[in-house]
């Protein structure tokens, strides 16, 4: 015999007003929740359509619609990491299409978020108030708000980064033209829709510790170092000379893009500053580096200052390997190392706030735009001294 158990639940559904069914009924009382605004407290329902009670008044004061309200940006942690939530670097804040606070949203730098309050009560729905309410501070002074505002925020300096990147591949392509090598892939392929490069923009605690540093320069070195690809770096080199995309260990190994595209680019310095034939640049690139003696004193010292010019412009990239090696994020840290890393920058050896991250990524955006400058001289230098007409 086939014995068998069912179990019934009794699912009772909401509470429906005959009258108007799609009326949003908060579960808060909405005459007394108040946000603070110039004027005073002031209640967000006199926007918002709910089912009403005639014999009741709304607590507070009263404002225009378009005065504004003020949150701790932290506000927003709560919707950067589940999905069909969206961000926006304005500090917009959406959930697919049922709900948005789009029209008046702005950062003040990266303390604060403001919004029109009949915004706020028409694009926000009730559940999402209290979460809302916890974050609400005091309007700001007019010179607090002047000083917030003239703060970089963290969604753009990560964009100047990006933009200096995409340059990069611009300056790069010039470079390798210039040689007549065609170049097959984007010497980057990161983005900033990648999960590294919206993690990068999310809300940075002011009182964050030291690991919110390291994860942030782990998530950098991911967008920037692991989305160089190779291939076109590699066969630039090649055409310059034979074993330029090795090292020089026994026996020899291919070199990783970031040594890659610093090789690249102490060429196009050696190619700016030498003008010197193709077929001699492999052995000049072995005087600067180090791996062989010029004839001249006064010559070896020229190369050598070059390849520390080009090691000067790569200290960010290289700071980002050494944080993701020693900071701990996937094994065991070394915070010797990772503070000695960060001392070698001119950052503290610990204590990392909001204030150094986003040094950080102006660090690695000006490396990178004084790095695609090199390209580019080179390039115009190469295409004039390789490919410049002869005189018959």
């Amino acid at each position: 015999m086939r014995r068998r158990l069912d179990l019934w639940f009794e699912i009772k559904p909401p509470t429906i007003e005959i009258d108007d069914p799609w009326t949003d009924q908060p579960s808060f009382d909405p005459y007394t929740f108040t946000m603070p605004t110039r004027s005073g407290p002031v209640a967000p329902a006199r926007w918002k359509h709910f089912r009403r009670d005639d014999g009741r008044s709304f607590e507070g004061g009263a404002c225009d619609f378009m005065d504004r309200i003020y949150f701790r940006q932290e506000v927003l942690t709560k919707y950067e990491g589940p999905s069909g939530f969206n961000v926006e670097d304005n500090g917009s804040v959406s959930c697919h299409h049922y709900w948005g606070l789009v029209r008046s949203t702005a950062r003040l730098g990266n303390e604060l978020l403001t919004t029109a309050i009949g915004d706020f009560a028409e694009g926000v729905p009730f559940e999402e108030w209290p979460h809302w309410k916890q974050y609400a501070v005091d309007p700001p002074s007019s010179e607090t708000a002047a000083a917030l505002r003239q703060e970089q925020t963290v969604a753009a300096a990560v964009n100047s980064v990006v933009m200096a990147l995409t340059d990069l591949y611009a300056a790069f392509t010039a470079m390798a033209a210039s040689l007549g090598v065609t170049i097959p892939d984007l010497p980057w392929r990161g983005s900033i829709d990648s999960l590294a490069g919206r993690q990068l923009k999310w809300t940075y605690p002011a009182g964050a510790g030291d690991d919110e540093f390291l994860k942030r320069a782990t998530l950098a070195s991911t967008l920037v170092l692991d989305a160089l690809h190779p291939v076109s770096l590699r066969k630039f080199l090649r055409v310059v000379g034979d074993k330029l995309n090795m090292n020089d260990e026994t026996p020899p190994r291919p070199l990783g893009s970031r040594n890659l595209l610093q090789r690249v680019t102490l060429i196009s310095v050696l190619v700016e500053k030498f003008k010197p034939d193709i077929a001699a640049i492999p052995i000049l690139i072995k005087h600067a580096e180090g791996k062989a003696a010029a004839g001249e004193p006064d010559l070896q010292a020229e190369l050598e200052g070059s390849y520390r010019l080009v090691r000067d412009e790569f200290a960010p990239l290289a700071f980002l390997y050494d944080l993701r090696t020693h900071g701990g994020l996937a094994h065991h840290p070394n915070m010797t190392e990772a503070s000695a890393a960060a001392v070698q920058l001119g950052f503290p050896d610990k204590n990392w706030h909001r204030a150094d991250y986003l040094q950080l990524l102006n660090l690695i955006a000006d490396g990178i735009r004084r790095i695609s400058g090199h390209l580019w001289d080179g390039a115009q230098t190469s295409a004039a001294l390789y490919w410049a007409p002869t005189e018959c």
